[in-house]
Order: structure tokens, then C-alpha cells, then sequence
């Protein structure tokens, strides 16, 4: 996926990642992909944000409870890095504490504020946003508030459903 966003990113072009450590026995950290040299010749690591979700949902008496996610935010490595690190930025420095969504019907929720903070970090009006994982929209839903156009895809027809019907009810 780097691999592929790098070959389609335009220069000015930025990819914001969301990673949670997943954990079967044990962290899987998304290093173990992009520190990789096909992908570092091509993306530069730009910032990592933490996410403080102000809760957890995974109970569990062998491990800490993440409360935690990462954004990691990628330019290409001939690339220009623009961040709008303006006034109106919701979250100026690198721990955005935003409590997750509430519940919509999609098992994982992003957050609104959390789409609108990266949204207006890395783009700008009319500047195309893609999401390849759209789930219930919100992304599509922020991108299209704050002026921007939108690209996406869904595997699971249950959330594009849920995503059109969330999409039908902002408009």
C-alpha cells in the first residue's frame, strides 16, 4: 500500500496513516513495513500524531489497556511537505486528544473531529482526499463540509450502505 500511494501521490501530496498496535501475543508496529527500503526510497516520515482516544475497549489481564493510535503522516521523498499549522487547527501539537466516535453502526467509527483535524492540517480547499477504507463515511462526510473532494472504497457492502445513508442525511 506505501508502495502504491508513493507511485500516485502527486509531489505536494500527503498520506495520514491510522494505526492501531494490533496485538495477538504481542504489538504489531507498522514500522516493521515502512522502515522497509522499498518504501523508505520512496515516502519520508513527516510526523507522528497520538491519538488519545480517552477510552479503551480492550480489556485485557495480560496486557496494558491502549488508549492509544498513531497517526503517521508520509510525503513522498521528492516531494514538498505542506502542513496548514494554522489558527484554525483544531490540535497544533503531536498528542490530539479526541474522544471516539459514538456509535453509528460501523464497528470502528472515526471520529468527526479527528477526519476534520487531519483534513484541515494537509489539504486545502478543492485539494482531492482519498480513502481507500471508507467504513461509514466520515471522512467523505468532513472532506465534503470543508470544501474538498473525495474518493473512496469500501470492501464490506453493509458499511458503504451505511455510508450512503449517513452521506444522504448530512446533505
Amino acid at each position: 500500500f506505501f508502495i502504491w500511494a508513493a507511485d500516485h501521490l502527486k509531489t505536494d501530496g500527503t498520506l495520514v496513516y491510522n494505526h492501531k498496535p494490533r496485538r495477538n501475543g504481542k504489538m504489531i508496529h507498522p514500522a516493521e513495513w515502512f522502515l522497509r527500503p522499498s518504501v523508505r526510497d520512496r515516502m519520508q516520515l513527516m510526523e507522528e500524531i497520538v491519538w488519545d482516544r480517552c477510552s479503551t475497549h480492550n480489556h485485557s489481564k495480560g496486557l496494558m489497556w491502549p488508549q492509544t493510535e498513531r497517526l503517521y503522516v508520509f510525503r513522498r521523498t521528492d516531494g514538498e511537505y505542506r502542513l496548514n499549522n494554522t489558527k484554525v487547527l483544531p490540535h497544533r501539537s503531536d498528542i490530539w486528544k479526541i474522544p471516539r466516535a459514538a456509535a453509528n453502526g460501523h464497528n470502528a467509527p472515526f471520529p468527526d473531529a479527528l477526519a476534520e483535524a487531519v483534513v484541515i492540517a494537509w489539504t486545502n480547499a478543492g485539494d482531492l482526499v482519498c480513502d481507500p477504507y471508507a467504513g461509514s463515511g466520515t471522512v467523505a462526510r468532513i472532506t465534503h463540509k470543508l470544501g474538498r473532494e473525495f474518493e473512496g472504497s469500501e470492501i464490506l457492502p453493509k458499511y458503504h450502505r451505511l455510508a450512503c445513508k449517513l452521506m444522504s442525511k448530512a446533505a
